[in-house]
């Protein structure tokens, strides 16, 4: 049974994936995508793909940022850069907004160092979202409150509209 498509939210989610995985904010504070009141966007970024992910992250937060029923999770590929870590954990904790508008409870930054989860969740983006280069473009990936898949979105610079849309149903 799929799950139910509301109005821009493509149906390309899957009742058979659940995401349990258990991340760590920059600011060590748990994520378990597998346990949340609310939905959850999980946006899938790397080093290229910054600028998309930041301009979405911006978006969202601005419209929903201090609504609990709402968990974004900036998901940044760090593989290769195990070396520096302290540096790049450094650098992002610096570019963390703190504009009241955009600083929010809800919105959770997290680095993959080993590349583990980040792998995980590229395989799976990458089966609801044929087609997709992960070195070129960012993903967006909502989740229930249980961590299952129910869309997945590529171009995010493009999608940002659709996206805001199928969020503000699903909440």
């Amino acid at each position: 049974m799929a799950p139910a498509q509301a109005g821009n939210c493509p149906s390309n989610g899957s009742p058979n994936v659940s995401l349990d995985l258990k991340l760590e904010s920059i600011s060590g504070d748990p994520l378990d995508l597998g346990s949340y009141h609310g939905l959850q966007a999980l946006i899938l970024t790397n080093r290229q793909t910054r600028s998309q992910a930041e301009a979405l992250s911006t978006s969202l937060a601005l419209e929903f940022g201090h609504n609990p029923r709402l968990r974004q999770v900036v998901l940044i590929d760090g593989r290769g850069l195990q070396l520096v870590r302290d540096l790049v954990l450094q650098a992002i904790r610096e570019s963390v907004p703190t504009d009241p508008r955009l600083a929010s409870p809800f919105v959770h930054v997290s680095v993959d160092f080993e590349g583990a989860a980040i792998q995980k969740l590229q395989e799976i983006a990458a089966e609801v979202l044929p087609g997709i280069d992960f070195r070129r473009q960012a993903a967006l990936l909502l989740l229930d409150g249980r961590g299952t898949l129910l869309s997945g979105f590529a171009n995010l610079d493009q999608s940002n509209l659709r996206i805001r849309q199928c969020i503000r149903t699903r909440i």
